[in-house]
């Protein structure tokens, strides 16, 4: 399975990017990871040895390879991307709040019932 880091800044960048380590050395999964800054990527990902080809240019780029992601983003990005890989049959895992909006979380809810997908919402360290 081949799961997406996106945002690793504060605990994106510490917290979550250890823990999926974790799981995809014991499983045998590929971590590939995103963030908009290229220099925070790079500094994550050397610190945790994530390949570079494993360091994607772009959240689209990133949900293409990819089966799952994990959303660890500012809240105001978590629907549009959440939404977005939705629509790419990726099942997706978000922090809280998942959404801006009520609206933006029935749109989501109606994806997931549309898609059959998984998407969960995390409430630090309670999912």
């Amino acid at each position: 399975m081949k799961i997406g880091l996106i945002g690793l800044g504060g605990f994106g960048g510490n917290a979550k990017i250890k823990a999926w380590k974790r799981v995809c050395e014991q499983e045998s999964h590929e971590l590939y990871i995103y963030d908009s800054s290229l220099d925070r990527m790079n500094q994550v990902g050397d610190q945790h040895q994530i390949p570079i080809y494993r360091r994607l240019p772009s959240t689209g780029d990133l949900i293409l390879i990819v089966d799952a992601v994990d959303i660890t983003t500012s809240a105001e990005s978590h629907f549009e991307i959440a939404m977005h890989a939705l629509s790419e049959g990726k099942h997706v895992f978000v922090e809280k709040p998942m959404t801006s909006s009520l609206r933006e979380a029935e749109l989501l809810k109606n994806k997931v019932e549309e898609t059959g997908l998984v998407l969960q919402v995390g409430m630090h360290f309670r999912y």
